[in-house]
């Protein structure tokens, strides 16, 4: 910051005596119109927050987003050099770092990253941090419309439950779903068993005709809050946002246990722009601004030293911040086993997704 503030105060003498060329000044003007590419979820930012970036540093920041991480997956494996930072959550990114498709991170670099909480530091899916930083956290758990359901609902089975017939919904994530089926047939959500997975497998598909559809989060809380949905599976921060006009809506973490997740900043291995790529994560990662995404989202933050600016309704949430015998049901989203069982997996899930999709009839509509 010293080294900018003394250059700006001798461009500014210059300019005060005429000194500066016309050539030297459109070099420097186009050097600061320079556009770094944003991928992430829809509405994960403040406005405010992007905004906040273009004006400190002159960077613009074009913003593309994706509904579910499928989608992002496909686009960035196509169209790698179209992008610079991700969201990217951990349910997925050990897959993006063994494919190669993110850029190694220097830690050195990002000096706002001692405000991440010690939770979220060197986790198994990406060791050391080496390719991603953290940004929010949540659960995978059950909104309820207690308008609807009177009675207790604590179990991922319940979405089998034939009373409820047409009136629940599932995420349009394979991953999200086979956790589901994995765990109403009492296996970890991280099996790499094909007996387990195939198991699992029968169980979702013979839900098809139960529920109302597959859809992303955004569909997924205004169907419950319209009360055309009535039980869903949905993330926690979605939910917690739903509630604050709709008492009647319950988040809950079931028996079974749940997902438990983390979303990170990274960016992509042939990303033009990684110098600003980096100066976006840092700026992110402000204690202030980290606390002005997490009040605008109503998510859980990674950045412990957000908390003095973040709302007091979000920091004492039990919904976004559960008890520790709560997080003892949930765990990371990190199949067990080698590359080759992965992969076994990933078969098995792909081809199951084909098949719910083919019986449902009208996925994401």
């Amino acid at each position: 910051m010293k080294r900018i503030y003394i250059y700006l105060c001798v461009l500014g003498g210059l300019l005060g005596m005429n000194l500066i060329s016309p050539v030297f000044l459109m070099a420097q003007n186009k050097k600061q119109e320079a556009v770094l590419k944003v991928y992430n979820w829809e509405d994960y930012f403040d406005k405010d927050a992007i905004k906040g970036f273009e004006e400190k540093t002159g960077i613009k920041v074009d913003l593309s987003t994706f509904d579910n991480e499928e989608e992002m997956f496909s686009e960035v494996q196509s169209h790698l050099e179209d992008h610079d930072v991700i969201i990217v959550s951990s349910d997925i990114l050990s897959q993006m770092i063994e494919m190669r498709l993110l850029s190694e991170l220097d830690l050195w670099d990002i000096s706002n990253f001692k405000n991440i909480n010690h939770r979220f530091i060197n986790p198994k899916y990406d060791p050391g941090n080496k390719h991603s930083v953290p940004y929010m956290w949540g659960i995978t758990g059950l909104v309820v419309n207690r308008s609807f359901i009177k009675e207790n609902v604590d179990s991922w089975r319940s979405l089998w439950d034939v009373k409820y017939k047409g009136r629940t919904a599932l995420l349009s994530d394979i991953d999200e779903v086979m956790s589901i089926g994995l765990l109403s047939e009492g296996y970890s959500f991280n099996s790499t068993d094909p007996m387990q997975l195939d198991a699992a497998a029968e169980k979702l598909l013979s839900q098809t005709n139960l529920i109302s559809g597959y859809f992303d989060i955004k569909t997924v809380i205004k169907k419950v809050d319209d009360g055309k949905v009535w039980l869903a599976q949905a993330y926690n921060g979605d939910v917690m946002f739903a509630m604050q006009e709709n008492k009647n809506l319950e988040f809950v973490v079931p028996k079974e246990g749940a997902p438990f997740w983390v979303d990170n900043f990274v960016i992509s291995r042939d990303s033009k722009n990684k110098k600003q790529a980096i100066m976006f994560i840092n700026y992110m990662l402000d204690p202030q601004v980290s606390a002005k995404n997490a009040n605008y989202l109503w998510y859980a933050n990674c950045n412990m030293a957000a908390a003095a600016f973040t709302n007091k309704e979000i920091i004492n949430s039990s919904v976004l911040y559960p008890s520790e015998v709560t997080l003892q049901k949930c765990s990371l989203f990190f199949p067990q086993g080698g590359e080759e069982k992965r992969a076994q997996r990933v078969k098995i899930i792909n081809k199951l997704w084909s098949q719910l999709q083919l019986r449902i009839g009208h996925q994401d509509k």
